[in-house]
């Protein structure tokens, strides 16, 4: 038998009290989001996958990378207002003049960085700050991820607050299985590529916002009178203690009432994501594959840089190749000038491999003598690991990463930045760590 209480029987309360709202089917609520993030977890999986075979480790790594970025610049932006919305829609039904003022400042937070980025930022720091990619792929990143963690986020709040978490929970689903076929399609057909990528993830949560609010969105009569200046001391008086601490989807607990049990009792699963990451790491031999760069230097020379794989024996002047050696895990030099050993150029190259787990290798090119330093920054900007700080001759280098810190600890997945300073050059290349 479920307990339901008619609209008008809200005035009667100075709280409302969510746990009074279908109370005997919180179970099985429970339960649905449960199987839920499996199934979208694996369908999330498996689209992870397709994207990191069809892109390659160099795409597939900027592609973390504009993702990441924007995630923590839309945490930093929203200033733990998200959650204040959640919290005041579950502690109390809101009218269509809250809903409004919160649409208004999302409206704000989207706009506020496209125009920044869109039509002020010059160059120099573009690239500076993301790394030589081009303009129009930040902005359409920033719209990707703008969309699908907070536009959609938005409609799951509205959802959740009233309820209807059945109804939450098979949007996410049939998200998950559309995203899956459109992207198995795009593999298939050869079109997968990054700027495509953003504009289907924009596409498709643009229209799931819009579906989505006519049935997850219930309207309630304005209980209170609310102005601009009441609703914003009210996001004021709950956020300013959340500005100065790490933003996090628990934010919530930072105001301690007795919605936040009945909050966590409904979103007991947290998002399965992460289980791209693990997906990765576990196909990592099979999605990937082996490279080779040859590279001739006259008739009778040759420089093989080889990765497990099988790499022809001779080449004559003619350009004929000979049968297939045994498969080989090294690097092979053969020369007949020693000058043939000292690039032309300084070089950083992409580590191999990429992504990781847990070792990789960086290679660089010297022409000349050089003070080198090469550094690991996270995403922040901060020093993680210093590599090569010192005098290094002129030549074909190379050291290896081992995912550890400067204090011999082990560091977290994610996307990190690897930067060269050789004299006046200075290049920077992006890794991604799998765990």
């Amino acid at each position: 038998m479920h307990c339901r209480l008619k609209r008008s029987h809200f005035n009667n309360f100075s709280v409302w009290d969510p746990t009074l709202l279908y109370i005997e089917s919180a179970k099985t609520r429970i339960f649905f989001t449960f199987i839920s993030n499996i199934l979208r977890g694996g369908f999330s999986f498996l689209a992870g996958l397709i994207v990191a075979r069809g892109l390659g480790p160099n795409l597939y790594g900027d592609f973390i990378f504009l993702i990441a970025s924007f995630a923590a610049i839309r945490q930093v932006l929203d200033l733990g207002t998200s959650s204040a919305f959640y919290t005041f829609l579950s502690n109390r039904p809101q009218g269509l003049k809250f809903l409004t003022f919160y649409l208004i400042w999302q409206l704000v937070q989207f706009l506020f960085p496209i125009i920044i980025i869109g039509l002020f930022l010059p160059e120099a720091m573009l690239n500076q700050i993301w790394l030589g990619e081009e303009r129009e792929l930040i902005l359409l990143s920033f719209m990707a991820v703008f969309m699908k963690e907070q536009a959609w986020t938005t409609m799951v709040y509205l959802g959740e607050s009233n309820r209807l978490t059945i109804k939450v929970q098979f949007s996410n689903i049939l998200i998950a299985i559309t995203h899956l076929l459109i992207i198995s399609l795009l593999w298939i057909t050869h079109f997968l590529s990054i700027q495509l990528l953003f504009v289907l993830i924009i596409s498709e949560y643009v229209i799931a916002c819009l579906i989505a609010f006519k049935f997850l969105y219930v309207s309630y009569p304005d209980t209170e009178k609310l102005d601009g200046k009441t609703i914003l001391k009210k996001y004021y008086t709950y956020c300013i203690p959340l500005v100065f601490s790490s933003c996090s989807k628990d934010d919530s607990n930072n105001t301690p009432t007795s919605i936040e049990i009945a909050q966590g009792v409904w979103n007991v699963s947290p998002d399965c994501d992460d289980i791209n990451l693990l997906g990765v790491t576990l196909s990592l031999d099979t999605i990937l594959p082996e490279t080779i760069d040859v590279q001739a230097e006259g008739s009778n020379s040759l420089f093989i840089d080889v990765n497990g794989v099988k790499v022809s024996a001779e080449i004559d002047n003619s350009g004929n190749v000979s049968g297939y050696s045994d498969t080989i895990t090294y690097i092979m030099v053969l020369a007949n000038d020693e000058n043939l050993l000292i690039p032309t150029e300084f070089s950083l190259h992409q580590n191999y491999p990429n992504p990781f787990n847990p070792t990789t290798q960086i290679k660089y090119d010297l022409p000349e003598d050089a003070l080198v330093t090469i550094n690991i920054y996270d995403l922040m900007g901060r020093i993680v690991k210093n590599l090569v700080n010192g005098q290094k001759n002129a030549g074909y280098n190379s050291i290896q990463w081992n995912a550890t810190n400067d204090k011999g600890a082990t560091v977290s997945a994610g996307l990190y930045l690897c930067t060269i300073q050789a004299g006046e050059f200075r290049q920077t290349k992006k890794m991604v760590l799998l765990k």
